[in-house]
């Protein structure tokens, strides 16, 4: 098998680990992508965070829609210009991602467990470079996406 064609199927295989808890809360993978997205950075514009959750805008823009009318996200004016829009995670939100935040954790832990911790770090210092490497044709993943500090300061959110 080809390398990217492997790195697809790794990748679709920690998604079906993950979508069977996701599943219980009714929640799709996109979904709980924008959940993190903005656990670990609220307030964000849409062109930032269909950067984050690997989505193009107007199937960002559609999803959004649905959150917002689900309650788990909000939609907001950015305090620094009022043309402006940022997506904000809710209570409701912040809630349902906190009882599933685990799940980065027991994914990374079945792949420590098959490969071991030295392993582990050097594919994710791999596939780092490998990305930054195959950005070079699409510009919007130019940046890898780093995950935000663990318990970083988080903005005030609404119901």
């Amino acid at each position: 098998m080809r390398i990217p064609d492997l790195i697809c199927c790794v990748n679709q295989a920690l998604e079906r680990n993950a979508e069977v808890q996701l599943k219980q809360r009714s929640l799709s993978i996109e979904q709980f992508r924008v959940l993190t997205a903005l656990n670990d950075s609220n307030g964000i514009s849409m062109g930032t965070l269909a950067t984050r959750v690997f989505m193009d805008s107007p199937t960002l823009t559609k999803l959004i829609d649905r959150m917002v009318a689900s309650a788990d996200v909000y939609r907001g004016p950015d305090p620094r210009d009022r043309r402006k829009v940022l997506v904000f995670i809710s209570n409701k939100g912040l809630t349902t991602y906190e009882a599933l935040s685990d799940i980065h954790d027991q994914l990374s832990d079945t792949l420590s467990g098959a490969l071991g911790s030295q392993k582990l770090e050097m594919l994710e210092s791999l596939l780092t470079q490998a990305l930054q490497a195959a950005s070079g044709a699409d510009a919007r993943y130019a940046t890898p996406v780093q995950p935000g500090p663990q318990g970083a300061s988080k903005t005030h959110r609404l119901s």
